[in-house]
């Protein structure tokens, strides 16, 4: 129990000064403690519930294996989301409650539902179809649809599974221009999401991930008896024609590859 003590001050010329004086608690026995723990006697005291409080809480709990992040907002029903890490579920909080903040996270949660494969799709036939180089565009994303990634939610897919993206195609042979114009077409598939589709507060994992460098054009052009040589080792009949043809004209590969000789008008001067 507490005392009284009686001590001379030496700031006050030797008067003295009364005090209170508590005796140091008794030392707790570890294993008491342990044991007192472990049968939830201080689970109050140690380990409490997450505090709610009224109207604009984020609460982060231990659920299962993982880590639960749970919103409530007053007039909103309350959302949450599981994550195997800590700081996942934290970083998910934060930007939930600023899309709330803005009034675009309820225009958005369809991202946490939809799948990038079902945008693909839909990019095909609503973009893709209309557009000159559509052949070159549908590969391009036939590709992309038969990547793991069209299986994550638009929301689940991140900056370094871009970056991964990227990395492994360079690593498996492809050219920098290649892997460049297929994360240009997923790039702009997000850009026409967000702006277009109702996905106002969807982020573009493109955007902060670095694209590879094109290689430099080249500038070569057939030396004295090479363009010979080439309709020699050609085998089809009518392949010299469309050669001479492409040589003369200087047109695209993909104008000879589509026209047809009829329209080809050899005695028009226009």
């Amino acid at each position: 129990m507490a005392e009284l003590v009686d001590a001379p001050d030496s700031k006050s010329g030797g008067s003295n000064i009364v005090g209170v004086r508590f005796p140091l608690p008794a030392p707790i026995d570890s294993s008491i403690w342990l044991s007192a723990t472990l049968s939830g006697h201080f689970k109050n005291a140690f380990c409490p519930s997450p505090v709610h409080l009224e109207g604009d809480v984020a609460s982060i709990r231990k659920h299962g294996n993982g880590w639960q992040a749970r919103i409530s907002r007053k007039g909103h029903s309350a959302i949450a989301q599981t994550f195997l890490h800590r700081n996942d579920a934290e970083r998910w909080a934060r930007q939930t409650e600023t899309e709330i903040d803005r009034g675009i996270h309820f225009r958005t949660s369809a991202a946490e539902n939809v799948r990038l494969r079902e945008l693909i799709e839909r990019y095909r036939t609503e973009v893709t179809a209309h557009k000159k180089g559509a052949e070159q565009e549908l590969m391009r994303l036939d590709r992309w649809s038969k990547h793991p990634l069209a299986d994550k939610t638009l929301r689940r897919i991140r900056s370094h599974d871009i970056a991964k993206y990227r990395n492994d195609r360079i690593n498996a042979g492809r050219s920098n221009n290649t892997v460049r114009l297929e994360m240009a077409i997923l790039s702009h598939l997000f850009t026409i999401a967000r702006k277009e589709w109702g996905f106002e507060g969807l982020d573009n994992p493109f955007a902060n991930v670095r694209r590879p460098i094109p290689a430099k054009s080249r500038n070569r052009r057939l030396l004295n008896g090479e363009l010979d040589q080439i309709i020699k080792a050609c085998r089809h009949r009518e392949l010299p024609l469309v050669i001479q043809l492409a040589v003369e004209t200087a047109m695209r590969l993909s104008f000879p590859r589509n026209f047809v000789f009829q329209e080809v008008g050899i005695n028009s001067t226009d």
